[in-house]
């Protein structure tokens, strides 16, 4: 018999009726302002069978469809027989046992684990708690240095502000593995502190993030933060900043499809930041090696569409609160990069050319040459 849940780590999904192998469902958009389109579901009973899945709440599929998972932690990309604005038909493999099925590539604290677990016993990899979440649950701090470097500079990654954003973890683990091999000299000249799961109830919870009521958590930076992370964070950075800190990158996810949300792109930062935020991005274009490339032609200039810079967001805070030169944040897309398919593997590729074009960036910045 043809079941649909969401009951799992996050799930979301609000089924309306099914009619043999039809299926009408939606977004659960909980308590998110305006429409948003994560999804993401678990499909039993459907080996050898075709199933079409019409969503009736606007068309909530990627250039690429969806993807699917037999174990929740490794996807791969539908190949569906049609695909229609909002719906689609695929045939389920024989002897499938459940699988997950949603719109782009998750990543969810079971992931980092996982990752982490590959990493056990390496010193230059430390993993505490930055807070307690609303629910209880930990919100994850990593910190990659190496205790020897005396006065390293610093870097500060984060990711998951708002919670559906998830191919941004995958760079994550990318920058991570880059400055974790020592033949690359990351951790000579820098370390690194790293926030993954910003909103962390809203990643296991299966939310939207964005847009979230009364206000999300890149809206959170003003004089009375409503979130335990926001909270944690501004407080971190008070105390672990001091002058040596470089670079902040915070990590996105833009729209779900459609001219330059299907590109990997940087938001220009105010005038008073972009020589150095131009320096950088000049590197990457120059020395990425990555399947996925980045144009700096992409990128949405400060003051164009969304990118204001009024809103009461972490780079604002940054730039705000900190000496750092280069405060940025980096959208990256769900499923097609200038043409190209996004993959776990592809978004950790990028991930390496990112961290080698900022350990780049560090060494020709002035502070580099007081340093040798």
């Amino acid at each position: 018999m043809l079941n649909i849940d969401s009951d799992f780590p996050g799930g979301n999904i609000i089924v309306e009726k099914i009619d043999g192998g039809d299926v009408w469902l939606r977004q659960d958009p909980r308590d998110t302002e305006g429409w948003w389109f994560y999804w993401l579901c678990r499909i039993t009973g459907a080996a050898g069978r075709e199933v079409t899945l019409h969503f009736t709440d606007g068309n909530v599929l990627t250039e690429r469809g969806a993807s699917i998972s037999d174990d929740g932690l490794n996807w791969r990309w539908l190949t569906p027989e049609t695909v229609e604005e909002g719906s689609f038909r695929f045939r389920f493999p024989e002897g499938a046992g459940p699988l997950r099925v949603t719109y782009s590539i998750p990543y969810l604290e079971a992931n980092l684990r996982q990752f982490l677990g590959k990493h056990r016993g390496r010193p230059e990899l430390q993993v505490s708690e930055l807070a307690r979440s609303e629910q209880g649950r930990s919100v994850e701090k990593l910190m990659v240095r190496d205790a020897d470097v005396a006065a390293p500079r610093k870097v500060l990654l984060s990711a998951r502000r708002h919670a559906c954003e998830s191919v941004a973890n995958y760079e994550l683990e990318g920058i991570i593995e880059f400055a974790l091999d020592r033949s690359s000299g990351f951790l000579d000249r820098a370390e690194l502190l790293i926030v993954p799961f910003v909103d962390k109830d809203g990643v296991e919870d299966g939310d939207q993030g964005k847009n979230r009521r009364p206000h999300d958590h890149n809206r959170d930076y003003t004089d009375a933060p409503i979130y335990a992370a926001t909270r944690a964070l501004t407080a971190e950075l008070d105390t672990w900043a001091d002058d040596r800190l470089d670079i902040s990158l915070d990590l996105h996810c833009p729209w779900i499809r459609g001219g330059r949300n299907d590109t990997i792109f940087f938001c220009e930062p105010p005038e008073s930041h972009q020589a150095e935020f131009r320096r950088f991005t000049r590197i990457l274009a120059e020395t990425q090696t990555a399947a996925l490339r980045f144009d700096p032609a992409n990128d949405i200039g400060h003051g164009v569409d969304w990118n204001v810079g009024t809103n009461p967001t972490w780079s604002r805070y940054v730039r705000e609160h900190t000496a750092a030169a280069l405060v940025t944040t980096l959208e990256f897309p769900y499923a097609l990069a200038s043409g190209e398919t996004v993959t776990a593997d592809r978004a950790r590729e990028f991930g390496r050319s990112l961290a080698r074009a900022m350990l780049l960036y560090l060494n020709t910045r002035p502070e580099a040459e007081d340093a040798s």
